[in-house]
């Protein structure tokens, strides 16, 4: 999980395009947070 600055439009798209999932913007006391996950691959043994 990581949180770029909701303001980096370019970021953002380079997250989506690279599969990340978007999971909302939220408010802090002190910023504003765009939540992106990305699942890590599963091996299957």
């Amino acid at each position: 999980m990581f949180d770029p600055d909701h303001r980096n439009t370019a970021t953002r798209r380079l997250c989506e395009w690279a599969g990340c999932k978007f999971l909302g913007e939220h408010d802090t006391t002190n910023r504003r947070m765009a939540l992106y996950a990305l699942e890590a691959p599963t091996t299957a043994a």
